[in-house]
């Protein structure tokens, strides 16, 4: 079997993390290369920085595969001393193409809402907001992935926990399930939490979609001030892991899913997860 090119694995890739699934707004796919270029070596990550892409060249990669886009809002000049011009130039000059899925795998069944899910010990229910696609279009998604069928389709999931804890004992727990340094938290800290919101990534402007959803937590990341304060004053309760808290996992969960593929296709392609990626914050 020929060795497959970067539409070929577009083509994987959108089997199990449907581009039809981003939002309007997102830029998802092919961030920069040549559809054409042949693929033997994948490195996921969470952000497409120098460091990674150095690391990619490197490695004699021919794919970064990555959760955030290399580019979603428009620029007037590419500057081969700047981002994202220096990134656009290390792709060229090496063929190293770089593709993104953004909303799309925060949407898609066993996406990234998902995989937080199981790792923080809720069992998934229904999305905070359903995926708006067509009958037939999603007929499609669900054959394509078929053990996934019952899984929810949208942004963030609403679930039970496995067994009643307060919102202390929950964040300790999914500070340490996530390997992390800290965690914030706010909101009635006496009530027993029976169901559990989720959004990885930048939640907070979900909060009003939290109030309703019979939830009694809201675990995401990037709360603001007056967001928090809107949870509080309906006596409910957050748990703000950091948009890198809740999305470094994407790391893991690309490579699996592009394995998976890969393997079921014929092809034989190494898949490195970059594992240096540290949260930009730091917390003294």
């Amino acid at each position: 079997m020929n060795a497959p090119n970067v539409k070929d694995i577009l083509e994987l890739i959108n089997r199990d993390i449907p581009f039809e699934l981003a939002e309007e707004w997102d830029n998802c796919g092919l961030q920069c290369g040549h559809p054409d270029w042949e693929v033997s070596k994948i490195i996921t990550a969470l952000d497409v920085t120098l460091p990674v892409l150095e690391r990619a060249v490197g490695m004699k990669a021919d794919l970064v595969l990555t959760h955030h886009p290399l580019m979603i809002s428009s620029f007037k000049q590419v500057n081969f001393s700047t981002m994202p011009g220096s990134a656009i130039h290390l792709s060229a000059k090496h063929k190293v193409a770089v593709v993104s899925v953004h909303t799309n795998l925060d949407a898609a069944r066993n996406g990234l809402n998902d995989y937080f899910a199981s790792i923080a010990g809720v069992t998934p229910e229904r999305a905070m907001i359903p995926a708006a696609v067509d009958a037939s279009t999603q007929a499609s998604l669900i054959s394509a992935v078929d053990e996934y069928q019952d899984m929810p389709l949208g942004i963030g999931r609403i679930g039970k926990l496995a067994q009643p804890t307060t919102l202390d004992v929950l964040a300790r727990d999914i500070k340490q399930r996530f390997r992390l340094d800290h965690v914030r938290i706010g909101g009635n800290t006496e009530q027993l939490i029976h169901d559990a919101a989720i959004c990885t990534g930048s939640g907070g402007t979900l909060a009003s979609v939290f109030l309703k959803s019979g939830a009694q937590v809201y675990i995401t990341g990037d709360i603001k001030y007056h967001e928090a304060r809107l949870i509080e004053e309906h006596n409910l309760s957050f748990i703000d892991v950091g948009h890198f808290g809740s999305e470094h996992i994407a790391v893991d969960l690309l490579k699996t899913h592009l394995a998976r593929a890969i393997t079921d296709a014929g092809f034989k392609i190494d898949i490195i997860g970059y594992k240096n990626e540290q949260d930009p914050f730091i917390t003294i």
